[in-house]
């Protein structure tokens, strides 16, 4: 058996569905290979090989553009995008230097690889030009993923499907298959839909009725729970579906019993599909997760962070919530002392001190006990975990959790609103939010907020509130550290199929506009309207989008490599800082006068990026530019000038020269004092314009200035 996480998920970690599968067979005598083709999937594109490969296509679309005129917005888009493309194609080499910089813990050297990563899923998008890929998943804008005939469809288009060359001419997951029997392939999200479709189809098309194929997972599962009998067509692919659970039935699967005498199973028999019993697994005893398999090497992370959980489903009952009701079975827990035994099992194995906890919530309490007993047991590790705010933690409770490695916490807030906390059936402590925040960050343990803005029966006020105490905790956490101490996750209220609020529309004074029973549709997510005079669904959208244009959008929308979880919780752990100070450079704050640059005599000057910095700098240099937009400057200022491939060198001959250093390369392109400031006036000026003036991106490009 091989059990495949196929592409189209964050490729930040490991997901643990799959390890933990393979060591509960493994305890059992079973043996299973597990392969995560999503980090394959990243680490083929991103990569100098792959945009080598694509140089003549580039330069042959790019001719073809650069020979039309300009005529519109789609256009200038276009022309913007191919320069950013070309500006690699000299150093492309480099790609890969880069990419391994950052896995190899030097996160600070390698900041633009968000901005590789760009590049090269700009190329993607060139030659598939339906797909839209980011670092958090891949969406098709021409096939949707809640449409049966539009699947069918997008299964018969293989000239446009990504994924059908990535499996023929990049992976070798179809050599890998040949010596197995039953292949499972996990669908966790529903990005992962498009991926999974096409490995089934080659899988049928390579080796026909030899091979059992089988799909599982949280999206697929949710997906034969509510839609049952329209998925019919999978079964034309695939031989059954694994729901919910998958160790009883892969224990049972390969004890070659009958698929009648699986728990957990669907499958098509005489032209019917069939669903076998609901069987749980409980975790009376510890499974170590074994990792083997997948190339822990590869993941864009400065550090392995391993997932590990200490519970399954959740003891609450939020209205907007499925968790509970759709990860098959109660809210069950391992003991802590299997907790403590899984992990030093892990950090033994895998040289790993580096967790995160992938629990649904991990109850207050239990956190202290799992606190107290690593500090007993004197294991040193570093985490992170989800709790709720229906414990009050104590300072001392704080205190115990930061000596015990715990290094950031996630909260679902949801509302700053105690009546729209009320509606969600939330069950929290409501006046310990604020104080419970407070204290962890001042124990220096960070805090990721998620809240939701449009729940049913919400005031645009209340919404309004909710934004106010998210940038007051922001403005908090900035205080008590040089780090992102803080970061905020915030979208508008979705409707899901098996919540609450679908189940009970009327009382939460909703009518559902999406035909759910409609023969085609096998979605999740739900349009609806509001009865009363509350924020619609469209009006809780555009607040939501509203917010993605202030300064702090790195904070609020978590879709940078950089700002990922992981990333933020290492920061945190590592003391990395974004000032640079781990190059061992002596350290200076830029001198500005008259809105010029002025050094002291030194070797390097590295800006520092506290909040009194930022300010002066701010307030020195840009504001006399462009007064009324003093945000947008700051962030400009950053971008193109506190990076850490910029340095500015004390030169007596040339003047005050600034050297913008091309990190590809380490050739050095100087632009003056003079010259940078021009550059600065003429990118604020034309603000309006940030993406879509195409001299500002001729300049960069003919300059081979890496925006």
């Amino acid at each position: 058996m091989i059990l495949i996480f196929p592409p189209g998920w964050a490729p930040f970690s490991p997901f643990l569905a799959l390890p933990q599968l393979k060591g509960f067979l493994n305890s059992e005598g079973l043996d299973v290979e597990i392969k995560d083709e999503n980090i394959n999937f990243f680490d083929n594109f991103i990569s100098s090989s792959f945009y080598k490969e694509q140089i003549p296509l580039i330069e042959r679309k790019w001719n073809e553009l650069n020979n039309k005129e300009i005529k519109n917005k789609k256009d200038i888009q276009k022309t913007i995008k191919f320069l950013k493309i070309l500006s690699l194609r000299r150093e492309y080499k480099k790609i890969d230097v880069i990419k391994e910089k950052y896995r190899n813990g030097e996160a600070f050297k390698a900041k633009n690889l968000n901005g590789i990563f760009e590049i090269t899923s700009s190329i993607l998008e060139e030659i598939y030009e339906n797909f839209k890929i980011t670092l958090t998943g891949v969406t098709n804008s021409k096939y949707s993923s809640d449409r049966i005939e539009s699947l069918k469809k997008f299964l018969e288009d293989d000239s446009e499907n990504m994924y059908y060359d990535y499996f023929l001419k990049y992976s070798d997951i179809l050599q890998k298959i040949e010596e197995e029997f039953y292949v499972g392939i996990s669908i966790t999200g529903v990005s992962q839909i498009y991926s999974a479709l096409t490995l089934a189809k080659l899988i049928r098309l390579k080796f026909g009725e030899n091979k059992k194929i089988f799909f599982g997972g949280n999206f697929i599962s949710r997906i034969s729970i509510h839609y049952q009998e329209k998925i019919d067509f999978i079964f034309e692919l695939i031989d059954f579906i694994s729901v919910g659970d998958g160790e009883i039935t892969l224990k049972a699967l390969l004890e070659n019993k009958k698929y009648h005498e699986i728990p957990n199973v669907l499958y098509l028999e005489d032209g019917q599909i069939k669903k076998t019993k609901e069987k749980y697994s409980f975790l009376d005893r510890e499974i170590i997760p074994n990792f083997d398999g997948f190339p822990l090497e590869k993941y864009f992370s400065s550090r392995l962070v391993l997932p590990i959980f200490s519970s399954r489903s959740c003891y609450s009952n939020c209205a907007f919530c499925t968790i509970s009701k759709a990860t098959s079975g109660s809210y069950r827990i391992y003991s802590i002392e299997q907790v403590i035994k899984i992990l030093i099992e892990l950090k033994e194995k895998y040289g790993c001190k580096y967790f995160s906890f992938v629990d649904e919530t991990f109850y207050g309490k239990r956190l202290i006990e799992f606190a107290q007993e690593l500090i007993k047991n004197k294991i040193e590790i570093f985490w992170y975990a989800e709790t709720r705010f229906d414990y009050e933690f104590s300072k001392e409770d704080i205190k115990i959790l930061n000596t015990a490695g715990c290094r950031k916490m996630q909260f679902g807030v949801e509302s700053y609103n105690k009546r729209v906390l009320e509606l969600m059936n939330k069950n929290i402590i409501f006046p310990s939010i604020e104080k419970t925040i407070k204290n962890f960050l001042d124990n220096d343990i960070g805090a990721h907020l998620f809240f939701m803005i449009g729940f049913p029966g919400e005031k645009e006020e209340e919404s309004k509130r909710t934004f106010s105490f998210m940038n007051k905790m922001l403005r908090y956490g900035n205080k008590k550290s040089k780090f992102n101490l803080v970061t905020a996750g915030i979208g508008s209220f979705g409707l899901e199929i098996g919540s609450e609020v679908q189940k009970k529309f009327n009382k939460f004074k909703i009518r559902i506009s999406t035909n759910y029973n409609d023969d085609d549709f096998i979605g999740l997510s739900l349009n609806y309207e509001t009865v009363e005079k509350f924020l619609t669904q469209e009006k809780a959208q555009k607040i939501v989008e509203s917010k993605k244009m202030t300064r702090n959008n790195n904070l609020f929308f978590m879709n940078k490599i950089l700002f990922s979880e992981i990333q933020n919780f290492l920061e945190i752990a590592l003391k990395i800082e974004t000032n640079l100070d781990t190059m061992n450079m002596k350290e200076e704050v830029i001198v500005l006068e008259n809105g010029l640059l002025k050094k002291k005599d030194c070797r390097y000057i590295v800006i520092n990026l506290s909040m009194n910095n930022v300010k002066l700098i701010r307030n020195r240099m840009l504001l006399p530019y462009y007064r009324n937009e003093i945000n947008y400057s700051m962030e400009l200022f950053i971008k193109l000038v506190i990076n850490p491939y910029i340095k500015i060198v004390n030169n007596k001959e040339k003047g005050n020269m600034i050297y913008l250093k091309n990190i590809l390369n380490g050739e050095k392109f100087e632009i003056s004092d003079e010259g940078l400031r021009e550059l600065l006036k003429f990118k604020i000026k034309n603000k309006k314009l940030e993406k879509k003036n195409v001299n500002f991106y001729k300049f960069l490009f003919e300059n081979n200035i890496i925006y």
